[in-house]
């Protein structure tokens, strides 16, 4: 009997340390798998921000703009797709670490209402054989990131025709072998980052400026900054929220071109012209008309919707695009609209193009500009409103240095943007802080 009993007792005994010793060890491996968990998912937060950062950032206590991480809007995803415009390469990343690379067959030409749009997107949605109505090709393996721009395989004809290398309406272009293995690899909202590792912003460190006398004192808003290293030279409630009215026109004209087909014959005022050819009076003649066209003919809410994913995507944070009573505006502040300069200026050449020119015609349409400053010594493009309460001027200076006061030829020469907002006319501020950049601004 007392065996017996010391059999059970022993087997109680040893049920109750397997339990304990099964909790244990689900516990520890509990508070393993936490602890992996987070440290994977703080190294995909480091790898993200590695790879966000649009623009390079030199010293934090410096007054200098950059377009800024926008947050991600994974859903807790792992997976980031990296793709490289310079590099011509597409990396994928999952957990923090890269897992695989596929080289980039095409891309949208620089300098054309077609080049490829960078900034931080998410994958809207993916169709395993797409037909583009503007090239009218299937494009297989298709992910659509933003307006008419898809990463995707080898685009062919109805008739099985695959179309010519180099042939790009903007988008990413792949092997479809290796579009599909992408395919596969994201879901919906999966981040993609879209770079350009041969074209960023960064900021030198072969110069300082010298400033000899402040800026002058003025009624109306500015800044006025390097284009080229988001350096703010002189500012005056440049992050004060202003009414945009005439600003948004740009990021009207950037969502025409990223969203629209251009190629699509429309009346417009009486005429049949090219959607294309609505972007010259919407930028050159501070059209009201020419925008409403633009958000009726896609759909207004649409374009609203990706005017502000748009804004988003390179670092406008504070910028907010409405159509409340049929009037297109929204809110924004003269340092968002620098990083809109600094975007166009960089990644969207083609509408500083725009901006450069006195007129426009074409068959017998004829679209002058209505801005006012293009005597500027140093003029590189502009863009005001029919009121001139809002100015953005572009001038190139050549400088010499302090050391060498001569301007020679193989001197620096800089790009700076002069943005003006006010409730009175701003053309003659805007000439008074061209003066102060020439007269006061050095290079050490």
């Amino acid at each position: 009997m007392r065996t017996f009993l010391s059999i059970v007792v022993g087997l109680c005994f040893g049920v109750v340390l397997g339990v304990l010793f099964l909790y244990g060890v689900k516990y520890v491996k509990q508070n393993i798998q936490n602890d992996t968990a987070g440290k994977v998912e703080a190294k995909v937060t480091e790898q993200i921000a590695q790879v966000q950062n649009i623009f390079q950032k030199k010293d934090t206590d410096k007054n200098h703009y950059f377009i800024q991480p926008v947050e991600s809007n994974n859903e807790g995803s792992s997976r980031v797709v990296y793709a490289d415009l310079g590099a011509m390469k597409i990396m994928l990343y999952e957990n923090g670490e890269q897992v695989s690379e596929y080289p980039i067959q095409s891309i949208g030409r620089e300098r054309t209402a077609w080049q490829t749009p960078i900034g931080n997107f998410n994958i809207n949605y993916k169709v395993a054989n797409h037909f583009s109505s503007i090239g009218e090709v299937y494009m297989p393996w298709s992910m659509q990131f933003f307006g008419n721009y898809f990463i995707h395989g080898w685009p062919y004809y109805p008739d099985g025709t695959p179309v010519k290398e180099g042939y790009s309406g903007g988008c990413i272009r792949m092997e479809t072998l290796d579009a599909k293995s992408v395919y596969d690899f994201i879901g919906t909202k999966t981040q993609l980052i879209v770079l350009n590792s041969e074209n960023e912003i960064t900021t030198p460190d072969e110069f300082e400026y010298s400033i000899k006398e402040i800026a002058p004192s003025l009624n109306s808003n500015f800044i006025i900054a390097d284009v080229s290293t988001g350096e703010v030279l002189a500012a005056n409630n440049q992050k004060t929220a202003i009414k945009d009215s005439s600003f948004s026109k740009l990021m009207t004209g950037i969502i025409s071109l990223e969203s629209v087909n251009q190629y699509k014959d429309v009346d417009f005022e009486g005429r049949i012209m090219q959607v294309s050819d609505v972007l010259y009076p919407l930028i050159l003649a501070d059209s009201d008309t020419a925008e409403e066209f633009l958000f009726d003919f896609k759909n207004k809410n649409w374009f609203l919707s990706d005017m502000n994913t748009r804004a988003k995507s390179i670092g406008m944070l504070n910028t907010t695009y409405e159509n409340p009573a049929g009037e297109v505006f929204g809110s924004t502040t003269l340092e968002d609209t620098f990083r809109l300069i600094q975007y166009i200026n960089h990644y969207k050449p083609f509408l500083i193009d725009v901006l450069n020119l006195t007129q426009y015609s074409k068959n017998e349409i004829l679209i002058k500009s209505v801005y006012p400053l293009h005597d500027i010594t140093g003029y590189v493009s502009g863009f005001s409103n029919k009121a001139e309460t809002e100015a953005i001027t572009l001038i190139r200076i050549e400088f010499a240095t302090e050391k060498d006061s001569k301007i020679e030829s193989g001197n620096p020469q800089k790009t700076f943007a002069i943005l003006v907002a006010g409730d009175t006319p701003v053309v003659e501020d805007t000439r008074r802080l061209v003066e102060w950049v020439k007269k006061s601004v050095s290079l050490k």
